[in-house]
């Protein structure tokens, strides 16, 4: 819908600016025709004002006043107030300049009030379409768990309700989760199953074009783009169809990222003359509907052909482009530009720019950036040092020769020990990256056991609240003694969760424990015993071997027993098949009381001996709990002076030895 009216801007004031001698670029012709059609607005007459705020909100979009677009908008939507066909497409308008602006915070209130609208005028397929920029403001304000939630309620929705749109985007919300944590086999199967379903209904909102950027980005990511060009060139073939359709607006925004999509493809190809032209054709496609985000991931893609070209001056000018625009990655940009800089020797630049991404970067990452910075001051003295070399050979001929030979031997060696500690950092990098995708990974998964953990004691509580609650509800003695047992369970469980997230909270902590209690070993075990109620459980034979329990130990004896629980919980959770038997063994040696936990389930490979111990760690993902126990439980050991480890000499399931001093050292 912008489309006509910007031709017939660009060409009147072209004219006009060519007939002074001078050319106008695209944001000036806007604003002198927005500046012209708000002086006719102040006395054009009632009839003509709506009109001339369509064009005005338009115009104030292209010139990036947001602000003044919605105020705009929301007068529009005022003067609609009896036509919901236009009223729906005014505050679409408001959600997708929004998102084009990346104004996440102020798209999310927006979203709950129209979503609200489109539901209450049965307008389904905006209702999810709403739904789904909501989601993606909240990835952008780092919102993870929220935005993985509200997408999970989106796609039962849309379930109940059969709609194909809210289950397609729902489906490409999760793929993006995906994305996030590297899953790319995940994500593509996800956005696969969307385009389908957006394949099987007469789509005419530009949703399935979304879902092939989408796609594009992905196969980008896994460097399969000879499958990337493909799909870019369906998606093509897609919006030309599309564009054919009357009702549907203008979708040169959408041919802009369509040819970028294939501009990385054929890049990565290495048909770097296409790539070029791709590029072109989205700048061109770009001028009809002006946004900076598309100039920006255009000058990012240009930057990056360069670089591939080996044109590291030609990338330097894009990046510094780049970074005068209100809407640069600073993060992204910055690194491209770093990388820039290393190609032409400008490496104190190069430093300073990875230090301040050090500084902002999430600690998941900072072994990468000190990796780099590293690599840069190493660098940046080696360059001091063949300065210095430079001066000394100017001073005599003699000299000269001499110290151009040392120069050339100290050059050599430096070289080498730089390629040497280049190839160790990026092996350190490479690890470091690994290590930040498997904790990503896991605490993923740890969110989703949390999440499991509490909403089923949660829902049973909120099942007998409404069965207690309900006047017509006839409950004999048992059945209320039955629920409030139920409720005492549920309630513990959900208090022993909590309890474990504060104790997690405290696992890296290296403040010692204060072990001033003076107790016995069998103390110790029996106040375990009771609280892991292991002789209660109907599935295990439990054996208590306490002969050498009479032993006294000055340590903290709640938080000792409190380790021993959380070991016998453990044994207890891994039988086989839910059966099985846990012995508890009290011993001494060397000063040291022991305590030994064993179970005859399935055991632990000894190559996970030490995993096992880190933070959100489950070998098995069909266990409940949290993967937590076993952090908690060591932690507590060693802060009390003592230790627990996996004896991985018992190959008849799993043994784990908790000790402690006997007695606490001087201070």
């Amino acid at each position: 819908m912008i489309a006509p009216l910007l031709r017939l801007c660009t060409t009147l004031l072209a004219a006009v600016m060519l007939a002074g001698g001078a050319k106008a670029t695209p944001q000036q012709q806007y604003r002198a025709e927005l500046d012209s059609l708000t002086r006719e607005l102040r006395k054009a007459p009632d009839a003509d004002r709506q009109k001339l705020m369509s064009d005005i909100f338009l115009l104030q979009y292209a010139v990036g006043e947001i602000d003044s677009c919605m105020a705009t908008l929301d007068r529009l939507i005022l003067l609609q107030a009896d036509n919901d066909e236009e009223q729906a497409k005014l505050r679409w308008n408001k959600i997708a300049i929004l998102n084009n602006s990346a104004r996440n915070e102020q798209l999310c209130r927006e979203a709950d009030v129209q979503r609200e609208w489109f539901g209450r005028h049965a307008l389904w397929d905006r209702y999810y379409q709403v739904w789904h920029r909501k989601v993606s403001a909240l990835r952008g304000m780092k919102k993870q768990h929220t935005a993985m939630r509200e997408a999970e309620a989106m796609l039962d929705d849309a379930k109940s309700r059969d709609n194909t749109v809210g289950r397609a985007m729902a489906l490409k919300t999760i793929a993006t989760s995906y994305s996030d944590i590297h899953q790319y086999d995940q994500a593509k199967e996800a956005l696969s199953k969307a385009i389908e379903l957006l394949r099987s209904i007469d789509e005419r909102m530009g949703m399935q074009s979304g879902l092939y950027d989408q796609y594009c980005q992905v196969l980008g990511q896994r460097a399969e783009y000879a499958e990337e060009l493909k799909v870019s060139d369906e998606w093509l073939r897609h919006l030309y169809l599309l564009s054919q359709q009357k009702e549907v607006g203008s979708v040169s925004a959408l041919y802009s990222s369509a040819h970028l999509a294939r501009a990385q493809a054929l890049s990565g190809l290495g048909r770097y003359d296409e790539a070029e032209q791709a590029i072109d054709r989205s700048e061109e496609y770009n001028q009809q509907n002006p946004t900076l985000l598309a100039r920006y991931y255009c000058l990012m893609q240009r930057a990056a052909l360069a670089m591939t070209r080996g044109n590291y001056k030609q990338a330097l000018l894009y990046t510094d482009t780049i970074m005068g625009l209100s809407v640069a990655d600073t993060m992204q940009c910055g690194l491209q530009r770093a990388n820039v800089l290393m190609q032409v020797g400008r490496t104190r630049e190069a430093a300073e720019i990875y230090r301040t991404m050090y500084v902002q970067k999430d600690t998941t990452f900072t072994h990468e950036m000190r990796a780099q910075l590293d690599e840069m001051n190493t660098l940046y003295h080696l360059d001091e040092l063949e300065m210095k070399a430079s001066l000394d050979r100017s001073r005599a001929w003699v000299a000269i020769v001499s110290l151009v030979a040392v120069a050339m031997l100290l050059f050599g060696f430096f070289r080498w020990r730089s390629v040497h500690q280049l190839r160790q950092k990026n092996e350190e990098l490479r690890v470091a990256n690994a290590k930040a995708e498997e904790s990503s990974q896991m605490k993923t998964q740890f969110i989703h056991n949390i999440s499991h953990e509490i909403r089923t004691p949660l829902n049973i509580l909120s099942g007998f609240a409404q069965v207690i609650a309900s006047p017509d509800m006839q409950l004999s003695a048992d059945d209320l003694t039955a629920i409030r047992n139920d409720i005492v369970k549920n309630t513990d469980r959900i208090t022993s969760l909590v309890n474990k997230m504060l104790e997690l909270a405290d696992v890296s902590s290296h403040t010692v424990i204060e072990c001033e209690d003076s107790t016995s070993a069998l103390d110790i075990a029996t106040s375990a015993i009771d609280a892991s109620h292991i002789r209660l459980a109907e599935h295990v034979e439990f054996v208590q071997n306490t002969e050498g329990a009479d032993v006294q130990l000055t340590t903290n004896r709640v938080l000792a027993a409190r380790a021993l629980t959380l070991l016998l919980d453990n044994a207890k959770k891994f039988l086989n098949d839910g059966q099985g038997r846990v012995t508890l063994t009290v011993d001494r040696a060397d000063g040291m009381v022991l305590f030994v936990v064993e179970d005859n389930g399935k055991g632990v490979p000894a190559n996970e001996a030490e995993r096992i111990f880190e933070e959100f760690v489950q070998l098995d993902d069909y266990y409940d709990g949290t993967g937590i126990g076993l952090t908690v439980a060591r932690s507590l050991a060693r802060r009390m002076g003592g230790n627990i480890v996996l004896d991985t000499s018992y190959t008849d399931g799993a043994r784990f030895v908790m000790s402690l001093p006997e007695r606490v050292a001087e201070k």
